[in-house]
């Protein structure tokens, strides 16, 4: 679902300029999200009463991060996590494993900013509102992922 099909849940996503797009799947409404965080570990040298240590970096860790997603509650949209998270379970990770592109939309909904996500998958799903408005009904998730890779792209 693009900015433009925010109709569907009641146009939930007024002043919400973010979506995510999984691999060609159609688009996630995204309400926050987290950027995952990169770290990198810390490696001494030295000691033992000759040289000061020496810290240099050693292997990068990224971290998880957090989703909150709008899903109407008619439409197949509404079973994309369930069916993401049962490949999951299947173990085979070339099942699962998906690149997202995270995109931030300008004041006329024009893509402005972009971060690549890889090897992506959501480990915890959590249903945190049902809601309606008039005719429109709605899910919000909260959906902790995990990736490999991530990049902001210029």
């Amino acid at each position: 679902m693009a900015i433009t099909e925010a109709t569907k849940v009641g146009n939930v996503l007024l002043g919400h300029k973010f979506r995510m797009e999984f691999n060609g799947y159609a688009p996630a409404m995204i309400q926050e999200c987290d950027i995952p965080e990169r770290n990198f570990e810390t490696v001494k040298y030295g000691g033992a009463g000759q040289t000061p240590e020496v810290k240099v970096a050693g292997g990068e860790v990224i971290g998880e991060f957090d989703l909150t997603v709008i899903v109407p509650v008619n439409g197949d949209e509404r079973l994309f996590w369930q069916v993401w998270q049962d490949e999951v379970i299947a173990g085979d990770c070339t099942v699962y494993w998906r690149d997202a592109t995270l995109i931030q939309l300008g004041p006329n909904d024009d893509p402005n900013m972009y971060w690549d996500i890889y090897d992506c998958w959501p480990k915890k799903t959590k249903m945190k509102m049902l809601k309606s408005t008039g005719q429109n009904e709605h899910v919000q998730l909260s959906i902790t992922m995990a990736c490999n890779d991530f990049r902001g792209r210029v």
